[in-house]
C-alpha cells in the first residue's frame, strides 16, 4: 500500500467508519431481526453446510474430535470467508454504486471501497466474537495462540479491499466484471480448504491450494483456533504478501484510471 493511500486513509479514517457504522445498522433497516441479520444469514449457510459435510469430512479432521469438531472447522473458515466475499461484491460496485459523491466530493476514489471492507471487518469481528462465545461453551481450551487470530482475519479483510480495488476500478469501464464476480467467488472458495478438509480432496487441488492467495490466512485460521500450532514462516509470509502485492498491483491500475474514471461513471 503507498504512503500516499495510507496517508489518505488514516485523513478520512472518520468518514469512512462513519459511513461503515451506517451500513451495518441501516443494511436491514426495517426488519424484525435488524442488525441480527448480519450473524443469522452466516449461520444458515454454516448450519447447511455443516449437515451435508459433518459425516463426510469426520474422518479426516485428525486430532479435532467431537459432536462439534466439524462445526467449528466449518466456521472459522467460513465466517472469515463469508466476509471476504462480502467485500469483494460490495467494492467491486461501489465506485458505481457511490458516483454521485465522487462527482461532488473530492475525496479519493478508494475511500469507498475501505467503506465496505470496514463494514465487512465489523461484520466478521461480531461473528468471529460469537464463535469463540460457543467453542467455549462446548468445551475447547483456550490457548495462546488465540492471541493471534486478529492477524489472519484482518489479512482476509485486506485481501478482500486490495482485490476490490482492482474490481471496482474495472468495474466502472467494464461492466461484465460485476456478473462474472459471483462465478470466480464459488471457484474460489471450492478451490481453497473451507467445507472440505485438506486431505479430502485429489491431490491435483491440494497443488493449486497451495497458490490460492485465500488459503495461507484460512490455514493460519485452523491453526491458531482449533489445533494450537503456529503456522509455519511460509503460511506467514504468504499471508502477508498476497494482500500486499495486490494492494500494490491494484492501486497502480487505479492510478492509471483514475482521469477517466469519474467521467465514466
Amino acid at each position: 500500500m503507498g504512503i500516499g493511500q495510507v496517508r489518505a486513509l488514516l485523513k478520512y479514517r472518520g468518514f469512512v467508519w462513519r459511513r461503515a457504522l451506517t451500513d451495518v445498522r441501516h443494511r436491514f433497516a426495517g426488519t424484525g431481526a435488524g442488525v441480527f441479520w448480519n450473524v443469522l444469514q452466516p449461520l444458515a449457510s454454516i448450519l447447511l453446510y455443516a449437515v451435508v459435510f459433518s459425516q463426510l469430512m469426520k474422518s479426516h479432521l485428525g486430532q479435532l474430535k467431537g459432536p462439534f469438531g466439524f462445526t467449528l472447522y466449518l466456521c472459522a473458515g467460513m465466517l472469515p470467508w463469508i466476509a471476504f466475499s462480502e467485500c469483494m461484491s460490495r467494492g467491486t460496485n461501489a465506485l458505481v454504486a457511490n458516483a454521485q459523491f465522487l462527482k461532488k466530493l473530492a475525496v479519493p476514489e478508494y475511500l469507498f471501497i475501505a467503506e465496505t471492507a470496514v463494514s465487512a471487518g465489523i461484520g466478521l469481528a461480531i461473528s468471529f466474537s460469537l464463535l469463540l462465545v460457543f467453542a467455549l461453551a462446548t468445551g475447547t481450551t483456550p490457548t495462546l495462540h488465540w492471541l493471534a487470530l486478529p492477524v489472519p482475519l484482518m489479512c482476509f479483510i485486506w485481501l478482500g479491499y486490495s482485490i476490490s480495488l482492482l474490481t471496482g476500478s474495472l468495474r466502472v469501464f467494464f461492466p461484465d466484471v460485476g456478473q462474472l464476480l459471483p462465478l470466480v467467488l464459488q471457484i474460489a472458495m471450492w478451490t481453497a480448504p473451507i467445507v472440505y478438509a485438506p486431505g479430502a480432496v485429489p491431490h491435483a487441488l491440494q497443488l493449486v491450494a497451495r497458490f490460492h492467495p485465500i488459503v495461507p490466512a484460512v490455514n493460519a485460521m485452523h491453526e491458531l483456533f482449533l489445533f494450537s500450532t503456529w503456522p509455519s514462516s511460509e503460511t506467514w509470509i504468504a499471508m502477508l504478501a498476497w494482500p500486499s502485492a495486490m494492494t500494490l498491483f491494484s492501486h497502480a491500475v487505479l492510478k492509471k484510471l483514475r482521469p477517466e474514471i469519474r467521467d465514466a461513471i
